[in-house]
């Protein structure tokens, strides 16, 4: 639970259990990056073990390292969970993992350190991508989602209501906060309709009804731009997986074209960019889940999970980014008229 735990002798057990015979010989501690899971770069060399299976010269270690431990535990061990059972059968560019464990207690995992491979990582400032790299990045979710399109294992997952609920809502929706919200910046774009916290949640209540119906899959569920990087050559990529959660795969695809394009971007091209996504399913083996019309109006009622983030507080993001989500959201909710989708 301390990085002055994070010893050779630990580094070297945690990676015998799938790297029977490898030694850590010298290891040194260097950046630690603070967060909702806290990263610790560990440089490290091998026995002649470790150099015969190419392991690298430094991986991170992430988990409850900080104050976090506590709070965001159930965290901590989603991501170990991640590393051990699901990413394995992901074929997609997300960080590789070298060893995951997690307890009662605690959630750790040693992944790549993806500075090797030179990749750039965007910027957590809410600047927004465009349709081209959007189309990329879609095309990434696609290949997460068709990996486990219907899979056996996938009741085990938490649906997105069982995540959400009561753990963020009780915060988020909290009537004196949510108020002080609204007249702020961030909630300048919140329609009428949604001024009421009561109403939202009773429109989030209405989304998470419907999003366990029709087809399940694996979902990262929270695929905004801080969680993704490009390596060299502009291929997207993954980070980041605490959140992930058994859901219709329309959840991710919403919650990056509308919180990650600017509005007049993405009225311009939402269309086309679901359509591309659902193209490649199919060319990925999915049969088609929705007709186009349906697809088109499960889009826009999964708007209404990221409509809350305006009322993020500034102690989980900056307020940059809560501001660039919340105007981006809330002009949505209003093109699309989400509360007459959802009947509230």
């Amino acid at each position: 639970m301390r990085v002055e735990e994070v010893t050779v002798d630990w580094v070297t057990q945690a990676l015998q259990q799938r790297y029977p015979g490898v030694e850590v010989t010298r290891m040194e501690h260097g950046r630690f990056v603070a967060g909702t899971g806290s990263k610790l770069q560990l440089k490290l060399s091998y026995n002649a073990e470790g150099e015969r299976l190419g392991l690298p010269p430094s991986m991170f270690l992430k988990g409850g390292l900080d104050w976090h431990s506590v709070a965001f535990k159930a965290s901590y061990q989603a991501e170990a969970i991640f590393f051990e059972a699901w990413r394995p059968r992901i074929e997609a560019n997300l960080p590789r993992g070298y060893f995951a464990a997690h307890n009662d207690d605690q959630g750790l995992v040693l992944m790549e350190d993806l500075t090797l491979r030179a990749c750039r990582f965007t910027s957590f400032s809410g600047a927004p991508l465009t349709a081209d790299i959007a189309e990329k990045v879609l095309k990434l979710q696609a290949r997460i989602h068709a990996a486990l399109w219907e899979d056996p294992a996938l009741p085990s997952l938490r649906s997105l209501g069982e995540r959400v609920d009561h753990k963020f809502t009780d915060l988020l929706l909290e009537p004196a906060h949510y108020a002080r919200c609204l007249k702020e910046r961030r909630g300048s774009t919140i329609p009428a309709a949604f001024h009421d916290e009561k109403r939202t949640m009773a429109a989030l209540k209405a989304n998470w009804a419907l999003v366990d119906t029709g087809p399940q899959t694996f979902c990262h569920g929270d695929p905004h731009i801080g969680n993704m990087f490009f390596d060299p050559d502009g291929a997207p990529g993954y980070l980041d997986f605490q959140a992930y959660v058994r859901c219709t795969a329309l959840h991710d695809v919403n919650y990056m074209i509308v919180g990650s394009l600017e509005p007049s971007e993405r009225r311009a091209h939402e269309r086309d960019l679901l359509a591309l996504y659902l193209a490649e399913l199919r060319a990925l083996g999915v049969p088609d889940p929705w007709d186009p019309d349906e697809a088109w109006g499960r889009y826009r009622r999964h708007t209404i999970h990221g409509l809350t983030w305006f009322t993020v507080p500034p102690e989980m993001q900056p307020i940059e980014v809560v501001e660039a989500h919340g105007l981006r959201f809330g002009e949505a909710a209003g093109d699309y008229d989400l509360a007459g989708l959802l009947g509230v």
